[in-house]
């Protein structure tokens, strides 16, 4: 009998040896998947602001190339330097940028 009740005993304790483990790797499981969450919102936040941040920029340039447009076709000519001055910012087209 006492064989009987020594092979009952390993074996509760492999299973609770066994319990413990996966609750182990249940905790390390949930930590990771937190942590990914928590990665990936910060990633989408990112991505949204430099989203938000490129098309503000995009449409400050579309606004200053119709601006061009409108005084290009002006009869009048313009009071501003004949030359181009550095402080002045340079625009081109970015028609050949649209996909």
């Amino acid at each position: 009998m006492s064989r009987h009740n020594s092979t009952t005993r390993n074996r509760n304790a492999g299973s609770r040896l066994t319990v413990e483990r996966l609750r182990c790797e249940t905790a390390l499981l949930r930590r990771d998947m937190d942590l990914y969450e928590r990665l990936y919102s910060s990633w989408q936040t990112t991505r949204r602001q430099r989203d938000a941040q490129a098309n503000a920029r995009f449409n400050v340039i579309e606004a200053q190339l119709a601006r061009l447009s409108a005084i290009g076709t002006m009869d009048c000519v313009s009071p501003g330097p004949s030359k181009p001055v550095r402080s002045q910012p340079v625009v081109y087209s970015i028609a050949a940028y649209r996909a």
